[in-house]
């Protein structure tokens, strides 16, 4: 989910400059981390119908009952963030049940936002 979410918000997905924990509890950090820059990470079952990019939720290709997040654009994958990238780029899914749910970044304080771009400057001058 980190790999999705830093991809999203043009960040280096490096934990050491990024303070989100790893797949086991990356709940826990992403929605702290997120309110600094004034955005909330939401769960929404018709995230397909979102207009910009969006983290599906999709069945792991590589761990059998698994699961794995990829970024979306619309219906469509946008980028899978493995190694082995078994979701292909431009890739429909509306169809075959692949995508258990979805994740969308909603600025909840424009305000905020500002803070994002400075942090993405201070992250890739290191």
């Amino acid at each position: 989910m980190r790999a999705s979410l830093t991809s999203i918000l043009d960040l280096p997905n490096d934990p050491k400059k990024i303070p989100l924990s790893g797949a086991a509890d990356w709940w826990k950090t992403a929605p702290k981390f997120l309110r600094k820059f004034g955005l909330v990470l939401r769960y929404d079952e018709k995230a397909f119908w979102k207009q910009g990019y969006w983290m599906a939720s999709v069945k792991s290709l590589n761990f059998e009952g698994g699961s794995h997040a990829i970024v979306m654009r619309g219906t469509r994958v946008a980028h899978d963030p493995s190694t082995k990238k078994r979701y292909k780029t431009g890739e429909d899914m509306l169809q075959g049940g692949a995508v258990q749910g979805g994740y969308v970044l909603e600025v909840a304080h424009p305000l905020k936002l500002h803070k994002l771009a400075f942090f993405r400057n201070k992250i890739l001058s290191l």
